[in-house]
């Protein structure tokens, strides 16, 4: 009988899959869709049943079914003297064929709006995730941030020291299919025990949704996790790819937990024809971090500093329901 792996506690009432199991006759045109992420008005992406990032929402009344081919989370793990084992967290043809994959039935993917899980049964380590955005009841703040909070979970139950890592490749997101971003270029930014990559876009063609507008992916160095920033990954001087690891030590029995975080500014929204005249406003969050276009790193710094305390107002208010004799399963999933 196979051991009970140790993952993230998931509620039975989550709607799951197998990653990468797309119906083969679907009803909508866009099956591999999954959790969608994004604060109410900040634009959205899903990270969907592949393992992959799309389709997205970023511009006001567009529904773009693209996908990144370099951004996904890659997992590295060795026990003891055994050879590294590297797997890209993805089956989605989107993503570079160069990487090593996962094959359907090697994880599976559970959602409940806003958060989802997906859980790992092909490493030696016992791994899963969560993630979410802080869509929270009664609150328009938080509610209205662009940013995404993942949380990877690794317990050593093989009775050896262990070393793993899981590594985040971030594209450069065009703004929209219509819209695409010139001028890339990234850096590093610190905080403390807060490091991440920023990732801009400056070019006299861009439009005013995306002029200066940028990408941020972070972590934070803490609890034994070790952090690599790199803001050309692909190291072309393209600024193409960024890229952060998180490196963790596990010794017998134990268990870490390794936040990362992807958040975004593009502070101005327009309704219309985004290349002839027509209605620009201000995304709500602007109203807590300003106009500039350059405060991806500090709406980060925030998740990192408040996640726990934002799940827990959405678990608060999701438990009424969940954990109710009252409803049936199907609408509890619902």
């Amino acid at each position: 009988m196979p051991k009970k792996r140790d993952y993230f506690e998931i509620p039975d009432c989550a709607w799951k899959r197998g990653l990468g199991d797309l119906p083969s006759n679907p009803a909508s045109s866009c099956p591999d869709r999954g959790v969608a992420l994004g604060g109410f008005g900040a634009g959205s992406f899903m990270y969907s049943v592949s393992g992959s990032f799309g389709p997205w929402a970023l511009k006001c009344g567009a529904y773009d079914k693209w996908w990144l081919s370099k951004s996904a989370f890659h997992i590295r793990e060795r026990i003891g003297s055994k050879r590294e084992k590297i797997r890209t967290l993805s089956t989605s043809p989107a993503v570079d064929t160069k990487w090593e994959k996962l094959k359907k039935g090697e994880a599976s993917y559970y959602a409940l709006q806003p958060k989802g899980w997906v859980t790992y049964d092909c490493f030696d380590l016992d791994i899963s995730q969560k993630f979410f955005s802080p869509i929270i009841p009664n609150n328009y703040k938080e509610t209205s941030y662009p940013v995404a909070v993942w949380q990877f979970r690794f317990s050593n139950r093989t009775g050896k020291k262990a070393e793993a890592s899981v590594t985040l490749t971030w594209q450069q997101a065009p703004f929209s299919g219509t819209l695409p971003r010139k001028g890339y270029r990234n850096r590093i930014e610190r905080d403390g025990d807060i490091a991440g990559v920023v990732l801009k876009a400056d070019h006299p063609q861009n439009t005013p949704e995306t002029q200066n507008s940028e990408w941020c992916i972070t972590s934070r160095e803490a609890d034994g996790v070790k952090l690599i920033c790199d803001p050309d990954w692909k190291k072309d001087n393209s600024h193409s790819v960024a890229a952060i690891t998180a490196s963790i030590s596990l010794d017998p029995g134990e268990e870490k937990i390794v936040p990362l975080v992807i958040s975004w500014d593009f502070p101005v929204v327009k309704f219309g024809d985004p290349y002839a005249s027509g209605t620009e406003w201000w995304r709500k969050y602007t109203e807590y971090f300003g106009k500039d276009s350059a405060q991806s790193f500090n709406i980060a710094k925030e998740a990192l500093a408040n996640y726990a305390k934002w799940e827990r107002k959405i678990d608060s208010w999701m438990a009424p329901v969940i954990k109710s004799g009252k409803y049936p399963k199907w609408l509890k999933t619902a």
